[in-house]
């Protein structure tokens, strides 16, 4: 565990966030790690600060935390892997690929990758996911003798970062230190939030969209594979997600996925759109068979799992709501 000093101190209380919180942002970017695993690679890392019990993790340590996992993963015959939070709650852990089964005939792997294909497949929100992990990864700076001492350096942010940062707030002024201009941790926390919240809102608009039209087969070659996955309500109840084993995901780090929020599902023609990107499906699992699959960290599937249909309906009404579908 990482000893607090005045700079660790400062940059808790005005960056760090506990894993639960870490969790939810990143799923809104379709990045699925369960609040255990997060935990767990906080404590083998020592990337964390403890106040009393309550774990707190700064921006900084959960790129030491992913650098570290990043590691580990490339050892594995697997291929990307991914952990999802738990059904039902908010956390789960991985397990074995050994266990599952399916009958569909399509590949568990991408094609994406073969000249035929090139760049044509290339993701339309890759650069937003991007955009939001340069700014999850935008480090706080000490600076001694300014206010609180926490600040980001503007001149560090990338053009798209301060474009973005300043559509959220237009009248704000870089503050000058030494020569330098930077954002205080105040205005950064709060700027934070509103750029997290516009980027994953135009993600959702244009998957929405996507999702109407349906993907092209390049597309869909490049998309990861969702096998044994069932539909489950959000935790609000007005969305859907989908639960399932998947394959070839470009930032996954265990078997077990909730996905980031579903804008579109058709089984028929084998693919599912959520927020974030497609999904090539293989076979539906059932409630019971996801609970007998994952046990324990299934616990409460049967109260949110939903129909397909349900699910197509919940998306087919968003569409609607957001004017890419006709009514």
């Amino acid at each position: 565990m990482t000893e607090t000093d005045k700079s660790d101190s400062s940059q808790i209380l005005g960056l760090g966030k506990k894993p639960s919180e870490w969790v939810e942002l990143m799923a809104d970017m379709g990045i699925d790690i369960s609040e255990r695993t997060l935990r767990e690679r906080a404590n083998e890392t020592g990337a964390f600060y403890r106040l009393g019990r309550t774990m707190l993790i700064t921006p900084a340590q959960i790129d030491k935390i992913f650098e570290g996992g990043q590691a580990c993963r490339s050892k594995s015959t697997r291929g990307a892997e991914f952990t999802g939070r738990k059904v039902g709650s908010s956390t789960t852990a991985g397990a074995s690929q050994a266990h599952i089964q399916t009958s569909s005939p399509m590949s568990r792997q991408p094609i994406c990758e073969t000249p035929a294909h090139g760049r044509a497949a290339m993701e339309l929100n890759e650069r937003d996911l991007d955009l939001l992990q340069r700014l999850r990864s935008a480090r706080p700076l000490w600076v001694e003798g300014h206010d609180d001492g926490t600040v980001v350096s503007w001149d560090n942010l990338d053009r798209d970062l301060r474009e973005t940062f300043l559509t959220v707030a237009p009248e704000f002024e870089p503050t000058r230190i030494d020569g330098g201009l930077y954002v205080t941790a105040f205005e950064w926390v709060f700027a934070y939030e509103d750029i997290w919240r516009l980027i994953t809102t135009r993600m959702r608009l244009r998957s929405l969209e996507l999702a109407v039209a349906g993907p092209a087969a390049a597309e869909l070659d490049c998309a990861p594979f969702l096998a044994g996955w069932v539909p489950v309500r959000s935790d609000g109840g007005t969305g859907a997600h989908l639960v399932g084993d998947v394959d070839a995901h470009p930032v996954s780090i265990g078997p077990m996925i909730h996905t980031s929020p579903l804008c579109g599902i058709d089984p028929d023609a084998g693919w599912a759109r959520t927020v974030s990107r497609w999904y090539r499906l293989g076979d539906r699992s059932t409630p019971t068979a996801f609970y007998r699959r994952w046990g324990k960290k299934a616990e409460g599937i049967s109260a949110i799992a939903i129909e397909t249909r349900e699910a197509q309906a919940i998306c087919v009404a968003e569409q609607i709501e957001e004017g890419v579908r006709g009514a």
